[in-house]
C-alpha cells in the first residue's frame, strides 16, 4: 500500500476539523451545568456518560487527517487521565483551542518555533502562577467538595467518596470495583492494601483492554532487586507454562527478551503475566521500597542471579495450587501503566508493624545525629513508606439497575476518587476556571521583554486562551457573562470567583467548597501546551493511499482510485 502526503496549511486544517469536531463533543461536559454525551455499543448496551476522556476514545474519523489531529489531543487527554485522574476536559478544551489560535497566527505570517518557544515560556510562567492561588486539603469538608465537583455535582457520589478517604489512614487506598450482589446498591469494603507509582512495563500485558489495566485475584508475586535476564528466568516461567501458574514479576528493569517472553505466553494464553517496575528513584530506596512490599506480600526479595536456584527449589515443593510456595500473594492486583494497587497482602501483621517501626527508629537517628546525612526530602519518604505499609484501603462496588447506569457512575467515583487524591498529595485551588482567569492577569499585568513578535503572540494568545474555560462555564449559566469574567479579573482577592451551580458571584470559593486540584490544573495546561505546540510545528501529515477494493465474490478486484475526500466521508 503506498502513502499520500499532505503539506502546510492544507494539512493542518484538515487535521483541525477532527480537532474541532471532538471538542465539540467533549465540552458539551464541562462544568455543573455539562450534558451527559451517549455512544453506541452495537455489541451490547449503549454507554453513557459524562466523563471527557471516555467520550474522546470513542471518537473515531473515516478521514485519516481528520483522525490524525484527534488522536493527538485524545493522547494529550489520555495523559492527563493517566497523571492527575481528571482534568481531561478542561485539556480537550485548552488544547483544541491553542490548535486553532496557533493556526491563525501562523495564517497570519508568524514563525511557528517561535510561537512554540512563547507558549512554553507562558505554560510555565502559569504554572508557577497557579501556586499562589494553591492551599492545602484542611478538612473533610474539602475532600467532601472536591468529590461532589469531580461527580458532575452528585452529593450521592461524592458522599461516598467522602466516607471511604476518611475511614482510610494517611498513605490509604480508593480503589473501585463493579458490584456484582442483588441489591444493587453501593457499598464500601475495607481491607489492607497498598499503592506504589509504577506500572505494566506493556500495554500487552493489560487484561481489559478498555482501561488497559492488567488485574488479576490471588496473584503469586516475585521480587526481584536485580534486573533480570531471561537465562536467569527460564525454570520458573517453564514452571508457569507447565503449571499454568499465574504470576506477577517485580523489578527494577527488564531486558527487552524478558518482556517479550512473557507477552508471548499472555498472548498465547498460556498464562496470565505481568512484569511490573520496582518502586523508588536510586539504588538504595529501590532496595528499601522492595523489601515494604516483600513483608507486605509475605514473601523475600531475590537479590542475586544465584538466589534464584533457592526459589526453585522451594518452588518446585508446591503441590496445591492454592500454596503459595516461595511466592508473595494478595488477594487482588491491578496495574496500569503509571500505577499499581495491591490489596489484601499475605504477610504478617506483626512482621509489618516491625518493618514500620524499624523505619520509624531510621528517622529518630537520622533527625538525632545530622552526622548520618539524612537529608529531609529522604525523612518524607520514609514516612510515606511507613504510611502505605500501615494504611488501609477501601473498595467502593459500584451497584445500579442495569450495566448502562453503573458503566456512568463508575466514571463518575473514578473522577472524583482520582480528584481527592490528586488535592491531597498537592493542593486545592479555586474552581471554576477562575485560577487559570487571574494567574493570566496576574502575567499579562507583567511587563517583560520578548525576543521577537512571534514569541510576544505565542505568549499572549496562551494568556487568552486560560480566560476560555472560565468563560465557557459561566456562559452556560448566565447572559452577563462578560460582565462577570471582568469583574473576577479585577478583583484583587485570590478566593473570589463565580459559583455557576448557584448562579452568584463568590467572595471565598474556597469556604464555598468551589475548588480543583492544584495537579489537575497543571497537568492539563501542561499537556495542552505540549501537544498544540507539536500540531503547530507540523508541515506534513502522512497516511496510508486508500484502495477501492469490491467486496463482491464475483468481481474483479477494481483498480486504485485517485485520493478523493469524498471517499472517505
Amino acid at each position: 500500500m503506498g502513502k499520500r502526503l499532505l503539506f502546510g496549511s492544507e494539512a493542518r486544517d484538515k487535521m483541525l476539523e477532527g480537532i474541532s469536531l471532538l471538542e465539540q463533543a467533549v465540552i458539551s461536559t464541562l462544568g455543573p451545568r455539562g450534558r451527559n454525551v451517549c455512544f453506541d455499543r452495537r455489541t451490547s448496551h449503549p454507554v453513557i456518560t459524562k466523563d471527557g476522556v471516555s467520550v474522546a476514545r470513542e471518537i473515531k474519523f473515516s478521514n485519516p487527517y481528520m483522525n490524525t489531529g484527534a488522536s493527538m489531543i485524545k493522547e494529550a487527554a489520555e495523559n492527563t487521565n493517566a497523571v492527575a485522574g481528571d482534568g481531561t476536559t478542561t485539556t480537550v478544551l485548552l488544547s483544541s483551542e491553542m490548535c486553532k489560535a496557533g493556526v491563525k497566527l501562523v495564517a497570519a505570517g508568524k514563525q511557528p518555533t517561535e510561537l512554540q518557544k512563547g507558549m512554553d515560556a507562558a505554560c510555565a510562567d502559569l504554572i508557577e502562577k497557579i501556586d499562589d492561588y494553591k492551599m492545602s486539603v484542611r478538612s473533610d469538608k474539602d475532600i467532601l467538595s472536591i468529590a461532589t465537583i469531580s461527580a458532575n455535582n452528585d452529593p450521592v457520589v461524592g458522599g461516598v467518596v467522602h466516607q471511604a478517604f476518611s475511614m482510610i489512614g494517611e498513605g490509604g487506598i480508593v480503589d473501585l470495583q463493579d458490584s456484582h450482589t442483588k441489591s444493587k446498591e453501593t457499598t464500601i469494603e475495607f481491607t489492607d492494601g497498598l499503592e506504589f507509582p509504577r506500572g505494566i512495563e506493556d500495554g500487552r500485558f493489560a487484561t481489559d483492554k478498555r482501561t488497559e489495566k492488567f488485574e488479576l485475584e490471588n496473584a503469586n508475586i516475585l521480587i526481584l532487586g536485580f534486573s533480570p535476564v531471561l537465562e536467569d528466568l527460564k525454570d520458573i516461567l517453564n514452571y508457569c507454562i507447565a503449571k499454568g501458574r499465574n504470576i506477577v514479576m517485580i523489578a527494577p528493569e527488564y531486558d527487552e527478551a524478558v518482556v517479550s517472553m512473557c507477552v508471548n505466553m499472555v498472548v498465547t494464553r498460556q498464562c496470565k503475566f505481568a512484569c511490573i517496575g520496582a518502586p523508588g528513584v536510586g539504588a538504595y530506596n529501590q532496595e528499601e521500597q522492595l523489601k515494604d512490599l516483600a513483608v507486605m506480600l509475605g514473601t523475600k526479595v531475590i537479590e542475586h542471579p544465584d538466589d534464584i536456584k533457592d526459589f526453585v527449589t522451594e518452588m518446585k515443593k508446591i503441590e496445591d495450587q492454592k500454596d503459595a510456595g516461595p511466592f508473595g500473594r494478595c488477594e487482588r492486583i491491578s496495574s496500569s501503566k503509571f500505577k499499581t494497587v495491591l490489596q489484601g497482602g499475605a504477610g504478617d501483621d506483626d512482621a509489618i508493624q516491625a518493618r514500620a517501626d524499624e523505619i520509624e527508629e531510621e528517622i529518630k537517628k537520622g533527625q538525632a545525629d545530622k552526622n548520618l546525612g539524612i537529608s529531609e526530602e529522604e525523612i518524607s519518604v520514609m514516612r510515606k513508606r511507613i504510611a502505605r505499609l500501615t494504611g488501609g484501603m477501601a473498595t467502593i462496588y459500584v451497584g445500579g439497575l442495569s450495566a448502562t447506569r453503573i458503566k456512568e457512575l463508575r466514571d463518575r467515583y473514578e473522577d472524583a476518587i482520582h480528584a481527592v487524591q490528586a488535592a491531597i498529595s498537592d493542593g486545592i485551588v479555586p474552581g471554576g476556571g477562575c485560577t487559570l482567569l487571574k494567574a493570566a492577569r496576574d502575567l499579562r499585568n507583567e511587563i517583560r521583554d520578548y525576543p521577537n513578535d512571534s514569541y510576544r503572540a505565542g505568549y499572549e494568545m496562551m494568556l487568552d486562551i486560560c480566560r476560555i474555560p472560565a468563560t465557557l462555564i459561566i456562559q452556560s449559566v448566565s447572559t452577563d457573562y462578560a460582565y462577570i469574567i471582568s469583574d473576577i479579573e479585577h478583583n484583587s482577592k485570590k478566593e473570589y470567583g463565580y459559583d455557576a451551580k448557584a448562579e452568584r458571584i463568590e467572595k471565598d470559593m474556597f469556604k464555598a467548597g468551589i475548588i480543583d486540584p492544584v495537579k489537575v490544573e497543571k497537568t492539563a495546561l501542561a499537556y495542552s501546551t505540549s501537544v498544540a505546540g507539536i500540531f503547530i510545528t507540523t508541515e506534513c501529515i502522512i497516511t496510508d493511499e486508500l484502495e477501492n477494493i469490491s467486496l463482491t465474490a464475483n468481481d474483479e478486484i477494481s483498480e486504485r482510485t485517485d485520493f478523493s475526500y469524498g471517499d472517505i466521508q
